[in-house]
């Protein structure tokens, strides 16, 4: 008896390519060759032995971890499903089959898997205004690490970041992956670094009760100055522009203010060399304690 199972989780996902198609779709297919179930005196089959074929850089026993069938075990084809999943699971494999066959001892259990491209190396190409090293450190990929392509995604957003945080706008980093035949990849990371720009204003909107020169001793983000290059006032930094918005929130909150509300920060970037940031306020009532009367036993 044959039975097959295929589970078809969707394509993986892929960087750009700049010619190289790398999209594919990943098909897992449990095989179960002359499956017997149990017979009829409802006797339980044994596992007799499990075993991994396939596997070149990943070690065995990180198969066989995420494996529950175990020899000398009761054998359950569910349970088979799930071993499967699971190895596919580690995210080491691009393809994952189950062999099983019938012996006189027992049950035989084979993994069959293909490996993912391991990484030969990391390359990065466009970078003249931020150093080398300094992109390094944002890097997590390693070579003779296992091709993750989400990992690839979030290295290359994390050195787009970097370039944010040091006041460049308009930057773009684009990976592209080069399949060997050794079963490996070449990841290369090309920059464009756009433009170094710098916050020529914060203007607030609605702000009627508390001045924006007040306002603007609440934040982090500073415009622009003469001591910018010592201070690095002016520098653009989403996430401190966000952490400002929750600090004039608590800044009006201690003020008696409790309904003021703020709009996530407005960015004008059409000049990064004169970037403009926006906050809508509306305040609300400003509430006052009344006197506190204590009577009885205190």
């Amino acid at each position: 008896m044959i039975w097959k199972l295929k589970l078809k989780p969707g394509k993986e996902p892929t960087g750009t390519d700049m010619g190289c198609r790398i999209g594919k779709s990943i098909c897992i297919t449990l095989l179960l060759l002359l499956l017997v179930f149990s017979n009829s005196e409802g006797s339980e089959e044994v596992i007799h032995k499990v075993t991994v074929l396939g596997n070149v850089k990943v070690e065995e026993g990180v198969v066989r971890g995420a494996v529950k069938s175990r020899e000398g075990g009761p054998f359950s084809a569910d349970q088979v499903r799930e071993d499967l999943r699971s190895v596919f699971g580690l995210g080491y494999f691009s393809d994952v089959q189950v062999d099983i066959k019938t012996t006189p001892k027992g049950k035989e259990i084979i993994f069959i898997v293909m490996e993912k491209p391991s990484i030969k190396e990391i390359l990065i190409t466009g970078n003249q205004k931020v150093k080398l090293d300094d992109i390094k450190e944002k890097v997590t990929l390693t070579s003779r690490s296992i091709l993750d392509l989400e990992k690839v995604k979030e290295n290359g957003e994390q050195i787009r970041r970097l370039y944010f945080s040091k006041g460049y706008y308009g930057v773009k980093v684009v990976h592209q992956i080069d399949y060997l035949e050794t079963n490996e990849a070449v990841v290369t990371f090309q920059i464009e670094e756009g433009v170094k720009g710098k916050i020529k204003k914060i203007v607030f909107k609605g702000n009627k009760k508390i001045k924006s020169s007040d306002l603007k001793k609440v934040m982090m983000t500073k415009q622009k100055n003469i001591l910018s290059i010592i201070t690095k006032a002016g520098i653009l930094d989403e996430d401190m522009l966000k952490n400002d918005t929750q600090m004039l929130m608590a800044y009006y909150v201690d003020h008696g203010y409790l309904d003021v509300k703020i709009s996530e920060p407005k960015i004008d970037l059409q000049d990064p060399k004169r970037i403009l940031i926006e906050l809508e306020i509306s305040e609300g009532p400003q509430y006052h304690i009344g006197e506190v009367d204590f009577r009885g036993d205190v």
